[in-house]
């Protein structure tokens, strides 16, 4: 009698952790199938462009310290313009970050928004890490009086490493947003190719600058000679500039496209460059930019054998250009 009933016991021991077993798995299918939420995506992203590096009064007065402090020592005032970029750049980063805010609300809780939402997420965590760890560069340089050419030069050196991993958590959280918004707009009015072509093309601007900035980085270290600096990454960031103003703080283009048969034939003509130009984006086109003067660029890329009776590529120097 005994042995039966601990066997009747154990196997209602058996059912219950089944049981158990079962509704687990079954909470994390539910969990898994469920689509984020759009409220928190662009509570997320707003948390980040509203704390975004250099964007509070308190941050930008201690790196206007610190910039007086390299711009005042001899030994280092090589990298005057640099330091001054930095804060350029920071500013319109920020702008085209904050950009995708307004279209993310409207986006739909669909499977591509879920697909997306782990790298805006992540890479937004990732701003805001780097963006505290520059604030501390920043702070420390200000906070000791050791104005050597080999510590201010290795303070510049650490700061500037921290703004490319900043730039580029950026650049990714923005490639997430704007692949979240293309796939996530549904019938909205800016669900269209010059939406997708503008922030592309930001996207591959900031990109170039990028990559201009890991090359002096990769030149000038800590165990470089000094005296061999060379920085000329200024041009690329005010076209940056200028293309944000043209294209996304003012985006006529996005916001009339279903209204101007003539922007929809512009975009359709620009659109056609990645077939018959075999490229996947605009990159190779922007790091051959070059200033005329009078806010005005010529891209010294050249194509070689390439069949273009249409005009393709002038259409897209034109868009790059600012639409001139």
């Amino acid at each position: 009698m005994s042995d039966k009933g601990y066997s009747t016991g154990g196997k209602k021991w058996l059912i219950i952790i089944g049981g158990v077993a079962f509704v687990a798995v079954l909470v994390v299918i539910i969990l898994m199938a469920i689509p984020p939420n759009t409220y928190n995506a662009v509570q997320m992203l707003y948390r980040t462009t509203d704390s975004s590096f250099l964007v509070k009064d308190s941050e930008s007065i201690a790196y206007k310290k610190y910039t007086d402090k390299v711009n005042k020592n001899p030994w280092v005032n090589v990298y005057t313009t640099e330091t001054s970029d930095i804060e350029l750049l920071a500013e319109v980063v920020y702008e085209d970050l904050d950009f995708y805010a307004d279209y993310l609300t409207f986006a739909d809780n669909n499977k591509n928004l879920k697909k997306n939402y782990k790298v805006i997420k992540n890479n937004l965590s990732d701003v805001a890490e780097h963006k505290e760890n520059l604030l501390a560069l920043i702070n420390e340089a200000n906070g000791l009086d050791d104005n050597s050419e080999t510590y201010m030069r290795s303070m510049i050196i650490k700061i500037r490493a921290e703004f490319i991993e900043w730039l580029k958590s950026n650049s990714k959280a923005m490639e997430g947003l704007r692949n979240a918004c293309v796939g996530s707009l549904g019938q909205t009015s800016e669900n269209h190719l010059a939406f997708q072509i503008i922030t592309s093309a930001m996207e591959d601007a900031l990109n170039v600058i990028i990559e201009d900035y890991e090359t002096l980085a990769n030149l000038d270290n800590v165990n470089a000679v000094t005296g061999v600096y060379s920085y000329d990454i200024t041009s690329k960031i005010v076209y940056y500039r200028g293309l944000s103003e043209k294209y996304i703080l003012s985006p006529d283009d996005i916001k009339n496209y279903y209204f101007n048969n003539a922007l929809v034939e512009k975009y359709d003509l620009i659109y056609k460059f990645y077939e018959v130009y075999n490229e996947e984006n605009f990159k190779n086109v922007i790091a051959s930019v070059r200033s005329i003067g009078g806010g005005q660029y010529a891209f010294d890329k050249v194509y070689e054998n390439v069949n273009d009776e249409l005009g393709v590529y002038d259409a897209v120097k034109a868009f790059l250009n600012g639409g001139n």
